[in-house]
């Protein structure tokens, strides 16, 4: 549960577009604000994929357009 509290402020990119992550309920739910309409996320929706932390592929992105 840690581990997940540390990605409160962290943005991420889904379906609905890019927002940040601004809870995690009691559940284990990921609350994401995207432009000030809130979204509930499974738990598990950083491992299936269906949202992605924006940090981490703006990384791989300026590391391939820099070569």
């Amino acid at each position: 549960m840690s581990d997940t509290k540390e990605l409160i402020g962290k943005k991420v990119k889904g379906a609905r577009g890019e927002g940040t992550i601004i809870d995690i309920d009691v559940k284990g739910n990921i609350v994401v604000d995207y432009n000030g309409k809130k979204f509930k996320h499974p738990n598990v929706a950083l491992e299936k994929g269906l949202i992605k932390l924006v940090d981490e592929e703006s990384s791989v992105e300026e590391k391939t357009s820099k070569d």
